[in-house]
């Protein structure tokens, strides 16, 4: 399978993750919603019944989930990312006003429908009532955002994964580290990485002669350093090296110690790590 073919596919994954969570939680919301709202007409004596007041909720929130079903069209046609929204700011806004106007049309219609069947009167069509398009918006742009936001972080990580699982592939058969550095791709041997430190959800990679700051776990470049046969090891929660370029070990009197590689760089070791510690500076005693 091709990259791209791999990409969209990941998405379809992730797309349907997102719809099936997305329907559990409009279930677990409807419940919680209309079992209160049922209790509070009891308590304050407002005359709905029941069937009045689960049929209004149970129609805006099937509204709602089937509308998410749109949101992955939407995302193949105007690719959103958290870098970009000024750019595609516009775009969501004119969806956001499209998702209330359906919203409200669609589940207007359902209860004008099915009010007569199951509640035993007509239902009073204000869809589109000033009050009832603004009290409505505001709800729909949180629902909105929480959707988009939803299919968003589950396509970055199925993204995530599937890159993973490139990396993994390239580190066994070619012996060679995937760094994703901006946009830019970089296969970089193994045999040339000398450390790495930690920074969030980024990786500082150094070589003897450049360093990449590459978007990427540190478990995830753990992982990549072994499956591709490197003689690496974590000394420091925060740092990794290549057990080659180990010049001295020092202690600091703390039960840590400083590692001295041959490159001049001095990095800290942890007492956490003391087994790996121990065993490289028996090797270099």
């Amino acid at each position: 399978m091709g990259t791209m073919q791999a990409e969209l596919a990941g998405d379809r994954r992730a797309d349907r993750r997102t719809l099936a969570l997305i329907a559990a939680l409009a279930l677990v919301s409807l419940v919680v919603v209309a079992v209160t709202r049922q209790t509070e007409a009891a308590r304050l004596g407002t005359g709905e019944t029941g069937a009045e007041i689960w049929l209004l909720e149970a129609t805006s929130h099937a509204v709602i989930v089937g509308l998410a079903a749109l949101f992955p069209l939407l995302l193949d046609r105007v690719p959103v990312g958290w870098n970009d929204l000024k750019r595609t700011a516009p775009a969501l806004l004119a969806a956001w006003i499209v998702f209330t106007l359906l919203h409200v049309t669609l589940m207007h219609a359902l209860r004008a429908l099915l009010f007569p069947l199951l509640v035993g009167q007509p239902y009073a069509w204000r869809a589109f009532d000033s009050t009832t398009l603004g009290y409505e918006g505001l709800k729909d742009l949180f629902v909105f955002l929480l959707l988009m936001s939803g299919f968003l972080l589950s396509r970055s990580i199925e993204a995530s994964r599937l890159e993973q699982q490139e990396r993994i592939s390239t580190a066994r058969t070619e012996e060679k580290i995937i760094l994703r550095v901006g946009a830019a791709m970089h296969a970089v041997p193994v045999r040339e990485i000398v450390w790495a430190k930690a920074a969030a959800n980024y990786a500082e990679v150094h070589g003897a002669n450049r360093s990449w700051f590459a978007r990427m776990t540190f478990a995830s470049l753990e992982e990549s350093l072994k499956a591709a046969g490197g003689n690496h090891a974590r000394i420091h929660r925060s740092y990794i090296v290549s057990l080659a370029h180990i010049a001295s070990v020092e202690p600091t009197g703390e039960g840590d110690v400083t590692v001295v590689l041959t490159t001049g760089d001095r990095l800290p070791g942890s007492r956490n790590y003391r087994t790996v510690l121990d065993a490289i500076g028996r090797t270099r005693a």
